[in-house]
């Protein structure tokens, strides 16, 4: 009985020893505690405002509007014959025209002009902004047409300006590949693709190549 006894009042004083010495901190701990709480919270709120700053601010892209490049494009693959496989490569040069930059979206309209045996040629593109800032930043182009051809490139962009305007530009890819199939037979490959800003009285397009009406551009908000 004293054992039992002694055992129980030994569980009473540790459960009091724990009360008094974690649960009931003395007002010199009551205060540092406190204080590190505060200056807890007070880290969390700036974490998050920074980070909160950092992943909605949109950067401005109106500075690119008019802008036009030259580009080269080489596309390295294989066609099927209905047999075997050949290989093969194909080139393609023109211009590139920023046309419209809507903020809502992050995509550029841009007009694509190439050269081929027949003549120029245009049609625009939908460049999809990725990640980056308003200088340099990614982008990805997804091409699907009618004829069953499916093209589709992510590059990179890198501005330089001086005196807060943009001076040179150049466009580089990092990835990208084509997949066409028609009554011709089956293609495929990889493309690459390189770009530089140019001045606009350098462009050799023909006049009545130039898409004539510019799509609306929406104002950086």
């Amino acid at each position: 009985m004293f054992l039992l006894i002694r055992g129980k009042g030994l569980q009473l004083s540790a459960q009091l020893f724990v009360k008094s010495t974690f649960l009931m901190p003395n007002k010199g701990e009551q205060m540092r505690s406190r204080k590190v709480l505060i200056a807890l919270w007070i880290f969390a709120v700036m974490f998050f405002l920074s980070t909160a700053g950092i992943a909605y601010a949109q950067p401005d892209m109106t500075p690119w509007l008019g802008k036009w490049f030259s580009y080269n494009m080489t596309t390295k693959g294989v066609a099927f014959t209905g047999s075997s496989f050949l290989k093969g490569s194909q080139k393609e040069n023109g211009y590139l025209e920023v046309r419209a930059w809507d903020p809502y979206q992050e995509t550029f309209q841009v007009a694509v002009y190439f050269l081929d045996d027949v003549g120029w040629h245009a049609t625009t593109e939908t460049f999809y902004y990725y990640e980056g800032t308003g200088l340099n930043f990614v982008f990805a182009v997804h091409s699907t047409t009618d004829s069953n051809s499916t093209t589709e490139i992510l590059g990179i962009v890198t501005g330089k300006e001086k005196d807060g305007v943009l001076q040179s530009a150049t466009i580089k890819s990092l990835g990208g590949y084509l997949v066409e199939a028609d009554e011709g037979g089956f293609r495929a490959g990889s493309l690459t693709l390189k770009g530089k800003m140019v001045d606009e009285s350098k462009i050799k397009v023909p006049p009545e190549v130039i898409i004539p009406e510019l799509p609306p551009v929406v104002v950086q908000p």
